[in-house]
């Protein structure tokens, strides 16, 4: 209370300092009532006097829509840009995000390298974000954690989503509420551009882990990021209507995802093509499944191992199962490694060191079949010399039983 009598006193004199520091109690509701649209207009009377904190906050708010009526990521840009000039790191490090996925202007990496380095040699949290990338490779996983989490509470998404990642893969742990807590830190950083937390979060609705199960959210948070040419997204949504998951079904639009996906990212080739062939049978079970009878239904639910009534939300019959089989197939893909493989074959940075991988399995496994087959004829050879060895001993035997018994006989 004494500090908000005290900003308000300073802020009529219009002192610069008082005006950013009444605005950020009102956007914050610390000490007062929130209220985002008297924040901004404090903002602006700051950053009209050249107050940079107040370019930046003005800047998360039209980029978030907070005390407007619409969201501009054009004025967002612009006002992030003017306080990372006078040397807001924070500013620089969101501006050069913008560079990077263009929105509000151009896409361009060359002016985002240049906000990346100044920011990274003028922040402390970028220092932060350093030393939690160092303690992750040494091994020191709940320490890399908490250098993250600290990242992402100075409003660094990158630390944000590697924090949540962490936990996601068992690297640390949060007791009983990780779901729900990798699920906020992907929301968070998902609201500052990260694309891949938007998949994240798509796939917590999708799968019901840390929130309840929304197969219509999902889809919804999975075209957020076909928007910003996730592949990922891409085949997820092909997926989804393939089987009518939270979607309507569409088998058509499912196979120009799928291609879609393909065209954007040449590593989900695999998935692709093991896609196409499913949506393939799919279609020939659409077209032959009016001519069968309804029994059959059940019964191609249980032999597909999915519950008699489906699953929630999908289309009904074949689908039900097929879905729950094709999710076991990818996770039997995964656990294989076959995926990883794949990427790794079609990856054309690579594909030098690949065509010698490929030649040396093939010389390799060529030896291998011609030690084998001389293996083979030795053995047969030794079997020719015992089998002539073994007759004339048996030759020898007669011959002396037939002479022990004509010795007899005389």
């Amino acid at each position: 209370v004494s500090a908000y009598r005290y900003f308000s006193q300073a802020a009529q004199e219009s002192n610069p300092s008082a005006q950013y520091g009444l605005a950020y109690m009102h956007l914050t509701g610390q000490g007062v009532a929130e209220d985002h649209e008297k924040a901004y207009k404090l903002f602006v009377q700051a950053a009209e006097q050249g107050y940079p904190d107040a370019y930046f906050y003005m800047g998360m708010m039209n980029l978030r829509g907070m005390g407007m009526r619409r969201k501009s990521v054009q004025r967002a840009f612009s006002y992030l840009t003017l306080a990372a000039h006078v040397g807001h790191v924070q500013a620089m490090y969101n501006s050069a995000m913008l560079h990077l996925t263009g929105k509000g202007t151009v896409r361009n990496c060359k002016p985002a390298s240049g906000l990346l380095k100044q920011a990274s040699e003028k922040s402390p949290t970028a220092a932060v974000l350093q030393e939690g990338h160092e303690l992750f490779f040494r091994g020191h996983y709940q320490q890399a954690l908490w250098k993250y989490l600290q990242a992402g509470e100075a409003g660094m998404e990158l630390g944000m989503a590697n924090a949540a990642w962490l936990m996601a893969r068992g690297y640390a742990h949060a007791g009983g509420l990780m779901p729900n807590v990798t699920f906020r830190l992907h929301k968070r950083s998902a609201a500052q551009g990260n694309v891949a937390s938007l998949l994240a979060m798509g796939d917590a609705y999708f799968y019901g882990s840390g929130v309840e199960l929304d197969w219509r959210r999902a889809s919804a948070i999975y075209y957020e990021a076909y928007h910003e040419r996730s592949a990922e997204a891409m085949f997820n949504l092909g997926y989804m209507h393939e089987f009518g998951a939270g979607v309507p079904q569409d088998l058509q639009l499912a196979h120009r995802l799928y291609g879609m996906a393909s065209h954007t990212n040449k590593d989900a080739t695999l998935a692709v093509v093991c896609a196409h062939a499913w949506l393939a049978l799919h279609r020939a079970w659409h077209r032959v499944r009016p001519m069968l009878p309804q029994v059959s239904d059940s019964f191609l639910l249980r032999l597909l191992g999915a519950p008699a009534s489906g699953i929630p939300g999908a289309v009904p019959y074949f689908s039900g199962g097929a879905l729950q089989l094709e999710l076991n197939l990818w996770h039997w893909l995964d656990a294989l490694g076959l995926t990883t493989l794949a990427s790794a074959l079609t990856d054309q940075k690579d594909v030098g060191e690949t065509a010698v991988l490929l030649l040396m399995c093939l010389a390799l496994f060529w030896v291998v079949k011609l030690q084998r087959q001389r293996m083979t004829q030795a053995a047969q050879r030794r079997n020719g010399q015992e089998q002539p060895q073994a007759e004339e001993s048996d030759h020898e035997d007669d011959l002396v039983e037939t002479e022990g018994q004509e010795g007899t006989g005389s």
